[in-house]
């Protein structure tokens, strides 16, 4: 059986969707003082690929990140609160409501968090915000296209919790 040519462009547009699209990874400006550089990535991997994943600081939306995305943003040095969540819209056994993690960010230091959903089974899925060590970001980010952070300017202000 011939698969017509529409049904081709349509499978390579659907495909197309589920991973970033952006500039290759570039390093971020140094944080002004008072504040930390702060990265989240998405790695290429296979779980919840066709899914954005959202996440915000404080209550305050940072990013919809993609398969194989990253962002960045100045954050006011001190404790702070980061929350992934998905879509509304999302596939059953995918949580609305996500995860939240607790950080404490040190003034002037680059901390790299990679986010990856895995399924366990039994539709069941587990979700890790890893800090890893910069070498090992910076090998796996270059992989990764950025994706723009929401509301960057209201970062610069917020208090720590």
């Amino acid at each position: 059986m011939k698969i017509g040519t529409p049904y081709c462009i349509a499978a390579i547009a659907f495909l197309s969707a589920c991973t970033a699209s952006g500039p290759t990874f570039t390093r971020a400006p140094d944080p002004p003082p008072g504040q930390a550089l702060v990265y989240v990535y998405r790695p290429l991997r296979g779980t919840a690929a066709l899914r954005d994943t959202y996440f915000s600081i404080d209550g305050v939306a940072l990013a919809s990140i993609s398969q194989g995305g990253y962002t960045w943003v100045h954050v006011k040095a001190g404790a702070h609160k980061i929350k992934q969540r998905w879509s509304l819209l999302d596939v059953p056994y995918l949580p609305a409501d996500g995860m939240q993690w607790a950080r404490d960010w040190k003034e002037g230091q680059t901390y790299f968090y990679r986010f990856t959903p895995e399924y366990i089974g039994n539709r069941t899925f587990k979700y890790t915000l890893t800090e890893v060590p910069e070498s090992t970001a910076l090998s796996e980010i270059g992989q990764t296209q950025y994706q723009s952070a929401q509301n960057a300017e209201n970062f610069r202000v917020l208090e720590s919790r």
